[in-house]
């Protein structure tokens, strides 16, 4: 093969973005808190009874 040599590809290219430990931890903080909501607006929208 004669042509251009190829490109060096980095063998391990450094993630600059968050951890995947805070992703995780974003992604849980999330859900608990759409579930948390919801079981709010749940008990707010129950019609009293006797408490």
């Amino acid at each position: 093969m004669t042509g251009s040599p190829r490109p060096s590809i980095p063998q391990a290219r450094r993630w600059t973005g968050p951890s995947a430990a805070a992703l995780s931890a974003s992604v849980i903080a999330t859900e608990l808190a759409a579930v948390f909501t919801g079981e709010c607006r749940q008990y707010a929208e129950r019609p009293a009874s006797g408490l």
